[in-house]
């Protein structure tokens, strides 16, 4: 079906700049005139320059009416450079009648040219407000000197506050999302001017949507509104940004669909998503490097670890190592396997407990008794006991462990008792359990316990694997360490 009026609306960009040429062709006419030498042509060319001026106008006014009446358009910006629009119709309309009235009696320039000032005072703040409404707001002082943007209150605000601390701690939203956001969309999803009803400026909007409901949908990048539109081809008519305006870079779009992936939170940090390979280096352009792997750094002041501890450590078949340049905290790993003398290796690193960030136990002969020294180590993110003697009770003496997020507890003697235990911790976001004791029943227990918890399996169970309450284990690929 064809929509007439929103037809006629779209020639609105083209049609207001014909009132805007004759009603400044005209007011530089009356400047001449003020001066004693200029001829009658130059004062003839004034009345039918305002009558076109007013009939331009006035279908100008028409065109941008049935525009925003057919969608997309709101806000208080929209509904304020509408009415001005209407108001520099009317103050066209009312500039050429004096005209004509001049025109016949021969006086009134002090009527003719005091309407016209108005008008064109009222043209030029409708017109600012269109580019506002097309390009976003702080648009004309977005390049200027520093004086001239504190002066008229500064560009846009295209970038968040830089972040000063560790790239792991950094909330994604504010720091990578946000940003991106800023820069592409906020010209038309803003507060001024929220094309479709949807603002996205502001978690509430994000959340909110737009007329048409919702457009994100938190985990489900591919289900979400704005992806969908952020990678049509460009030529489609619901491509965003709209046709004619430069598409969002692919790393900026990856980011936005990685960011909804992952939950589409407005708090998280860095360091508790997983991070694509494609994506750290965009990432870390705009944050900073990363650590190995891009571990999340707990925020606690450490002094560098005592060398002659470290060359204790390596003289027990310790590998000890920093988990970036300069930085304070270690990645360890026990190599090879000594019963019963792994439990004392571990005991070993007590004294640098508080550096241990990275733990590597696996294919060790500890047992239980190296748990307790292993619940000093409170700033450790990442366990890995895979293929140890290791129980439940190894697994209860965890719990000061506030800053852990990744376990692995591949083969082990774990049973459905010991996973209690893991949903008090309150940052762990893996687990591991192939070729455990544990039951369907109670991974289900956990992962009700601990929502956000991602719980690590296979597909079969495995016949010669230990069993619990008389149910096979549950089977699933070793984790990589």
């Amino acid at each position: 079906m064809i929509d007439f009026g929103a037809f006629v609306g779209r020639f609105h960009p083209l049609l207001v700049h014909f009132p805007i040429a004759f009603l400044l062709l005209a007011g530089a006419l009356e400047l001449l005139a003020l001066r004693p030498r200029t001829g009658p042509p130059w004062l003839a060319a004034r009345f039918p320059l305002l009558v076109v001026a007013a009939l331009t106008a006035g279908v100008a006014a028409t065109a941008g009416y049935l525009l925003g009446s057919s969608g997309g358009y709101g806000g208080a910006t929209f509904d304020l450079h509408l009415r001005l629009g209407i108001v520099v119709a009317i103050g066209a309309l009312i500039t050429a009648l004096a005209a004509w009235r001049r025109q016949r009696t021969g006086s009134g320039d002090r009527v003719v040219r005091a309407a016209l000032v108005l008008t064109l005072i009222v043209l030029a703040i409708a017109g600012h407000l269109g580019a506002t409404l097309t390009h976003g707001e702080g648009y004309l002082t977005e390049f200027a000197p520093a004086p001239l943007q504190t002066l008229f209150g500064g560009g846009p605000d295209r970038t968040a506050a830089a972040f000063t601390g560790a790239p792991e701690r950094a909330a994604v939203y504010p720091t990578l999302i946000q940003p991106v956001l800023q820069r592409h969309c906020v010209s038309c999803h803003g507060p001024g001017a929220p094309r479709g009803g949807l603002s996205l400026d502001t978690p509430d909007g994000i959340v909110k949507g737009g007329d048409h409901g919702p457009v994100v949908t938190p985990g489900r990048a591919q289900s979400s509104e704005l992806v969908r539109r952020l990678w049509l081809p460009a030529h489609h008519a619901d491509v965003m940004p709209p046709r004619g305006q430069r598409p969002l870079p692919p790393a900026d779009a990856g980011l936005l669909r990685w960011w909804i992936d992952g939950g589409a939170s407005f708090e998280q940090p860095l360091g508790e998503l997983e991070l694509p390979p494609e994506l750290r280096p965009v990432v870390e352009a705009r944050l900073g490097p990363l650590s190995i792997g891009g571990p999340t750094i707990p925020a606690v002041a450490l002094a560098a670890p005592d060398p002659a501890r470290l060359t204790a450590a390596a003289a027990a078949g310790i590998d000890l190592r920093p988990i970036a340049d300069g930085s304070p905290f270690l990645q360890v790993r026990l190599m090879g396997r000594e019963p019963p003398a792994d439990d004392g290796r571990v005991a070993s690193l007590a004294p640098l407990a508080a550096h241990v960030l990275w733990l590597t136990l696996a294919d060790t002969a500890i047992t239980d008794a190296a748990f307790p020294v292993i619940a000093r180590m409170t700033n450790v993110t990442r366990l890995d006991v895979s293929r140890t003697s290791a129980t439940d009770g190894g697994l209860q003496a965890l719990a000061p462990l506030a800053q852990l997020e990744v376990l692995n507890l591949y083969g082990t003697k774990v049973t459905d008792a010991g996973l209690a235990s893991l949903a008090a911790l309150p940052r762990l976001r893996r687990v591991y359990l192939w070729q455990t004791a544990v039951t369907p029943a109670g991974v289900e227990r956990l992962r009700a316990a601990a929502p956000k918890l991602e719980v690590v399996l296979g597909d079969d169970a495995q016949e010669d694997a230990p069993t619990a309450a008389g149910r096979a284990p549950i089977a699933g690929p070793p984790a990589p360490r």
